[in-house]
Parts: structure tokens; C-alpha cells; sequence
């Protein structure tokens, strides 16, 4: 498998994953890209590659990095979130 293709296949599951953490609909994030929550299903299950400039968009509303939606995995990131909110709590 390409580079490409694995940060494409990084960026699809990541996006679930992050919609899911944040506790987001496809319907929320839809319109925050200004596409049908179809379009982020497809975005979800790389069926449909998402451009950079919608990427870089929702990174902003989200108020994460661009980069996270392209490492391999999300889990010790929102594992961070999780801590971080912990410990601010504490």
C-alpha cells in the first residue's frame, strides 16, 4: 500500500473516531463542511477522500491539529484529552 493511500486510510478512521470522541453528529459535521451527512459517511468509510481545505476547516471548528486526523491512531490522543481534563478537574 502507497503512503498516500495509508494517510488517506489514517484520515477516513480518524475522522469517525473524532466525531465519535467529540460526541458529534454526521449531521453537525455535515454542516460545519457544508456537505450531506451522506458525503461524511463516505469521508468515514473512505468510499470518498476528503480535500485538505475541508480537512483544514474542520481541524479549525474542532480546534485540533490538522495533523491528528493523519497519524495512525487516535486512541493516545484522546486518551490525552481524557487525562488532561482529569487533572484540570482535580
Amino acid at each position: 500500500m502507497s503512503k498516500i493511500k495509508k494517510i488517506a486510510n489514517n484520515v477516513s478512521y480518524n475522522l469517525g473516531v473524532m466525531r465519535k470522541h467529540k460526541r458529534l453528529s454526521d449531521s453537525y459535521m455535515a454542516d460545519l463542511l457544508e456537505v450531506s451527512p451522506d458525503v461524511i459517511k463516505e469521508y468515514e468509510t473512505g468510499r470518498r477522500q476528503i480535500s485538505a481545505a475541508k480537512l483544514y476547516i474542520l481541524a479549525k471548528r474542532l480546534d485540533m491539529p490538522i495533523e491528528n486526523f493523519c497519524v495512525k491512531l487516535l486512541k493516545s490522543y484522546c486518551i490525552g484529552i481524557i487525562s488532561s481534563k482529569k487533572h484540570i478537574m482535580n
